[in-house]
């Protein structure tokens, strides 16, 4: 009869295990799992920075992240060959090189000219918009309008970023890389607002 108990109550140990996640997991509700998991490693020495900035245009801070590790992988320092400094790799004669190496000196200008350029597209949905944002980011909003203006010509619909940016072409690579980085951050950083910035209902102005 012991030997029976033992290997029933070994079996439910068990089973519970591999029981799905619905609600629960463990015995901990939804709610207090979702706050343990809330609460994981940085992604950068400069989450609360940029989290500030990205509410302050209406994007989603992970998102923000995934532009900055593209662009400098979190590199404060980083000057390119052409010229682009610091964290979001900002190139202006406005400011000089000791502003913009600071890190936030150089997410605020970056982050005010990113919701510029979101402003200057009336894309086919807010996913395009933040493509094309992300695109004339990359290569400058003249290059894009260009792009835009040959899918025009070519019967394309210059306002869906499938149809305008060329599989073959790198700002492609580098907006794909971006929302791949930021798919892996929604999942090490939950939050309530998951995707949000993807959604419809996200105010462009």
């Amino acid at each position: 009869m012991k030997r029976e108990k033992l290997i029933l109550a070994v079996t439910v140990a068990a089973a519970l295990l591999f029981v799905p996640f619905n609600g629960h997991r463990h015995g901990v509700p939804e709610k207090s799992f979702a706050t343990v998991h809330a609460v994981s490693a940085p992604l950068s020495p400069y989450d609360s920075i940029i989290r500030s900035y990205a509410d302050s245009i209406g994007w989603d801070w992970r998102l923000i992240a995934a532009l900055i590790r593209q662009e400098s992988r979190f590199n404060s320092k980083v000057i390119s060959p052409g010229g682009a400094v610091g964290l979001m790799q900002v190139q202006s004669a406005r400011y000089s090189q000791e502003t913009l190496m600071d890190p936030e000196q150089n997410i605020r200008i970056g982050t005010r000219y990113l919701k510029k350029l979101e402003q200057m597209y009336s894309a086919a949905s807010r996913l395009d918009t933040i493509k094309f944002a992300l695109s004339a980011y990359n290569m400058g909003d003249g290059r894009l309008s260009r792009l835009m203006a040959d899918a025009a010509e070519s019967g394309k619909d210059p306002r869906q970023w499938e149809e305008v940016v060329p599989l073959w072409h790198q700002s492609r690579r580098y907006v794909n890389s971006i929302l791949r980085l930021y798919d892996h951050y929604l999942l090490t950083q939950p939050s309530a607002l998951r995707l949000r910035v993807l959604s419809d209902t996200i105010p462009t102005n």
